[in-house]
């Protein structure tokens, strides 16, 4: 029997990497490396890179528009949105999920285009503040990206204690500019149905749920190992929210498989839950983490977001 995954544990794994992430360019360090493949994982990174290989891609240029990447998104089937258990008595019919499915792949498709290909601070922030999100407060920043950390070792010096949330957003972009290798930076996506997808499902945030892997890639699509970027901006719901509350929440994840300068290819997938109390013409999706699949410790891909 194929191998799932349960978000629960895809979320575990993915901690341990993030770990070793939140700094950018120093992410996965070499060898010696908690990080290092072992045999079976190198073997997944050389199987899934080959059924990449197989798929045709679009190139990103200056004209490429949202509607062009959001194309490759509406071009996957469409994945199965689980039934109501006892354990979570909450689904969507066909309609609803159509309509969250347009939203999420126009929400990817954005994403693409701000935060991965143009790949400007300016540029994302607005779209972000935009979007009705916010930047993350000094206080979440040092609870989750170990900003003084991060200060301390990009300057040399302690950070201020004057320092704000907007400096260090933007200690972290050109730290980004200044040391992301250029044959990583992002030039393409896969374009092919079974390239992209859209999972769509219900969850009880006291519970382990399972989502299959979208065939025909299935594991293929974390192939060696994953690991996740949590975002610098966040939203008036959170996922310490989550724990609250007493209804299931709508969550979903969007992928897709990118192509760097230097030929390789990085399936990400973008994490959102459902808020309905958002009231916002940009939608009620609220994005909530970056995986990136089949890494590679000699040739890591990175975020900032």
């Amino acid at each position: 029997m194929r191998p799932r995954t349960t978000i629960a544990a895809l979320l575990i794994a993915a901690s341990a990497a993030y770990l070793g992430v939140r700094f950018g360019p120093k992410a996965f360090p070499r060898k010696p490396d908690v990080f290092a493949l072992n045999p079976d994982q190198k073997q997944r990174l050389k199987q899934a890179r080959a059924a990449y290989a197989a798929y045709p891609s679009i190139t990103f240029t200056e004209s490429t528009t949202i509607a062009d990447i959001r194309a490759v998104l509406d071009a996957a089937p469409d994945q199965p949105v689980p039934p109501a258990t006892p354990q979570i008595p909450a689904t969507l019919t066909p309609e609803q999920a159509r309509r969250h499915r347009a939203e999420l792949s126009r929400l990817m498709a954005e994403f693409l285009l701000y935060a991965v290909y143009k790949d400007d601070a300016d540029t994302y922030t607005a779209w972000r503040l935009g979007r009705g999100d916010r930047l993350m407060t000094m206080e979440e920043m040092k609870r989750f990206h170990y900003i003084g950390d991060a200060w301390l070792e990009f300057t040399g010096q302690p950070m201020p204690e004057t320092a704000t949330s907007e400096q260090s957003f933007r200690l972290m972009a050109e730290h980004h500019a200044d040391n992301a290798p250029p044959e990583r930076r992002i030039v393409g996506i896969l374009d092919h149905p079974n390239a992209a997808f859209t999972q769509l499902w219900f969850t009880n945030p006291h519970l382990s749920v399972e989502v299959p892997d979208p065939e025909p890639l299935g594991p293929l699509w974390g192939g060696s190992t994953v690991g996740t970027f949590l975002s610098f901006f966040t939203a008036g719901v959170n996922r310490d929210d989550l724990y609250a509350r007493t209804q299931p929440t709508l969550r979903a994840r969007t992928g897709v498989i990118l192509i760097d300068a230097g030929g390789l290819h990085h399936p990400i997938f973008l994490g959102a839950f459902w808020d309905p109390s958002r009231n916002n013409s940009q939608g009620n999706w609220i994005i909530d983490y970056l995986n990136v699949g089949n890494h590679d410790p000699d040739h890591p891909l990175w975020f900032y977001f």
